[in-house]
């Protein structure tokens, strides 16, 4: 997954859905999560981001229980 894709993906969401303020987007320590420009979107639409801790993949395992059942 490149930077560039989630770039695209983020600012089309953000531009064809009603957010509310305060949303938190929850991600893992992926280089293109991390990115400055990434960051920098969420920044300006007020989203918070919520990113696991380094080498601790019980940060995520209600979310990924949660993806499960959605998928």
């Amino acid at each position: 997954m490149t930077e560039s894709l989630v770039l695209k993906v983020l600012s089309r969401t953000i531009r064809e859905r009603h957010l509310t303020d305060g949303l938190i987007h929850h991600t893992d320590r992926g280089g293109q999560y991390a990115g400055t420009q990434y960051r920098a979107i969420l920044r300006r639409a007020n989203i918070h981001q919520c990113m696991s801790r380094a080498a601790d993949c019980y940060d995520s395992a209600f979310m990924e229980s949660c993806f499960g059942i959605l998928k």
